[in-house]
């Protein structure tokens, strides 16, 4: 770990020397970047100075989030230590579930089996949104055949028992071209909600594909060849264009670009999804846990923004915040499906 101002974020970098795999291999530690100080938001109580420390682990989608929530917050309370990881959605759920850690971010709801496990250990979460995001198909800019791809196929490309190894077995239209396989390992949310969404089912899913803990390296290797096809969350596309073709996706109407203004309206289906924060109702008694979290549904915030995804609307921040001073209980989201709109779930999750 690296210290600035009194507060941290882990790193470790050997996800990052291993990039991706042809085999499922599950991560086995974090990785990470340091945050770096730039422009705070306002402090929920700016005349409070504050110490003791919380941890964060959980999705690398949520991670850039998490930092720049941590970047900000360090600014009003540089004396309270922070520890932000990035080991993947289940991995953060089942160290959550374990009173390792005091919040979990997540890029998809909390599943049955992780509840009960919080149930078995005493743990009560406050679940919360804190962003919108889509899940982006990419392909590298070479690419010039595919300009929009249906779900069918991408089930055809991405379903457990596929044949496809070329461009011309999803279409006839398309070059006879190896096509090459960029994903997100097993542990992450975001391979959970891509399967879920357009295989039915996230264990039916291929795993003859390149594996990857860090979706920089993702976009790396999508970027260098030119027959690839990947998917990662909305921000990474948006910090990597250059270097990366985004594909709109036919959900059933035609085909619809991942935007802002799509997400939000959950116009681009069903690969729209919120992403979340879980936080102990216990460690929500510490005033430094409590101020931060009221942080990071701060409407000044910049941390969503700044980082590529699409914040939510002042009212739904309103209702998330009145959950949190409330310390309601419990899960909305678990039973959110690709292809809901998101605004009405996160609507009853507000109104609980």
């Amino acid at each position: 770990m690296v210290k600035a101002n009194f507060w941290t974020v882990a790193v470790a970098a050997a996800l990052v020397l291993t990039g991706c795999a042809t085999t499922d291999n599950a991560a086995s530690g974090t990785t990470g970047t340091s945050a770096s100080t730039s422009g705070a938001g306002p402090s929920p109580e700016p005349n409070k100075k504050l110490t003791g420390s919380l941890t964060i682990d959980g999705s690398s989608t949520v991670y850039p989030i998490a930092t720049a929530l941590v970047e900000e917050f360090g600014e009003a309370q540089p004396d309270v230590r922070i520890t932000a990881n990035q080991s993947g959605t289940g991995a953060g759920m089942q160290k959550f579930g374990r009173k390792e850690i005091d919040i979990a971010d997540a890029s998809r709801p909390i599943k049955d089996k992780e509840i009960e496990d919080c149930q078995k250990a005493g743990v009560d979460f406050v679940e919360l949104p804190v962003a919108f995001d889509g899940l982006s198909i990419v392909v590298n800019p070479k690419n010039t055949w595919l300009n929009s791809i249906t779900i069918a196929e991408l089930n055809k490309i991405w379903a457990k028992d596929s044949t496809v190894k070329s461009w011309k077995d999803v279409n006839p239209a398309w070059p006879d071209k190896p096509i090459k396989l960029y994903g997100p390992t097993t542990v992450h949310g975001t391979y959970e909600f891509f399967n879920e969404a357009v295989n039915k089912d996230k264990a039916n899913s291929r795993q003859d594909y390149q594996q990857c803990a860090d979706y920089n390296v993702l976009v790396a290797g999508v970027g260098k060849d030119e027959g690839s096809l990947g998917y990662v969350g909305f921000a990474y596309y948006e910090q990597n264009k250059t270097s990366l073709k985004l594909v709109p996706v036919d959900g059933g109407k035609g085909p619809v670009s991942p935007s802002e203004d799509t997400i939000r309206s959950g116009e681009y289906t069903p690969l729209s999804r919120p992403l979340l924060m879980y936080v102990s109702k216990t460690a929500l008694d510490r005033p430094e846990v409590m101020a931060f979290m009221e942080h990071a549904l701060d409407k000044s915030s910049n941390a969503v923004k700044s980082q590529g995804y699409i914040t939510l609307p002042d009212e739904i921040l309103t209702m998330a915040l009145d959950r949190l001073k409330a310390k309601t209980v419990g899960s909305v989201f678990k039973n959110f499906k690709p292809g809901m709109k998101m605004d009405e779930v996160l609507k009853m999750e507000g109104s609980k």
